[in-house]
């Protein structure tokens, strides 16, 4: 029996609830999961160095991977605070191509649009 994890599976494991009207907090399995998926959008808004700017996930690995090429990005953010308006680039379309998170993510609430996107990995307690 094999121990390998399906990435995609991985990724796409998380749960979506409503706090409040429009405050939607989503918890993934794990923090890889949670990084992955969100690390654009939390880049896109407030990163000194990709704050407004479109970009793809080339270019975020590329602006943070280490000399040896670790990158420890995903486990250096527990969770993510978002305002609704960064998720419209990648509703519009500007941050073509989606990754498969990133889709599953914004394609299955598109009726929801939430004033606040909280994000957590499991191993930590939502904070409110």
């Amino acid at each position: 029996m094999s121990s390998v994890v399906e990435v995609s599976t991985m990724i796409d494991n998380w749960d979506y609830t409503e706090i409040t009207d429009k405050i939607f907090h989503v918890e993934f399995p794990n923090e890889y999961a949670l990084g992955v998926t969100l690390c654009r959008m939390q880049e896109y808004y407030e990163s000194p160095i990709f704050m407004g700017e479109f970009f793809s996930f080339e270019d975020f690995l590329d602006a943070y991977a280490h000399k040896d090429g670790k990158i420890l990005y995903f486990s250096e953010l527990a969770g993510y605070n978002l305002p609704s308006h960064i998720l419209h680039p990648f509703r519009e379309g500007k941050f073509d191509p989606l990754s498969k998170s990133n889709d599953s993510l914004i394609c299955s609430r598109k009726k929801q649009i939430p004033s606040t996107l909280s994000a957590q990995h499991k191993t930590k307690s939502p904070t409110y």
